[in-house]
């Protein structure tokens, strides 16, 4: 006799740890377009103006998007899954954006400037792929 496996919706411990892991991509979002906003600040200083034609497109709030699709997806987490795919997008574009200044030497190697959002982002991608591949077997 064959068993069959059924996935169905994840259990309300899993629900409950996506709402968290959901709410807090939203808080991390959240704090970096409030980092947008001070800037020339001891929290952001860019030693500088932001000159180019598109220069403020770097501060144009697509963090606040995001912090609004993840706060939307904690309220309905079971159904917003795909989320957890932008989240590990966002945080592999972080990895990757502040590896390639640090090889400009546009900032530091050490301190919050560029370990902090590093550790915090890689923090959060492991969280994510860990809630990836949870799925609830039916009967356990």
């Amino acid at each position: 006799m064959t068993t069959q496996t059924r996935y169905t919706t994840p259990a309300r411990s899993s629900t409950a740890r996506l709402r968290i892991l959901l709410l807090t991509l939203a808080a991390w979002a959240a704090l970096g377009w409030l980092l947008q906003l001070a800037l020339d600040t001891p929290v952001l200083d860019l030693q500088g103006d932001l000159d180019g034609v598109l220069g403020g497109r770097a501060f144009g709030g697509a963090y606040l998007a995001l912090a609004a699709a993840y706060l939307f997806a904690a309220f309905n987490a079971e159904r917003m899954l795909f989320m957890l795919w932008v989240g590990a997008v966002e945080q592999i574009g972080t990895v990757v954006t502040i590896v390639f200044h640090w090889a400009r030497n546009d900032i530091g190697f050490g301190g919050a400037e560029g370990l902090l959002p590093l550790f915090v982002a890689l923090a959060l991608l492991v969280l994510i792929l860990l809630n990836l591949g949870r799925e609830r077997e039916a009967g356990t």
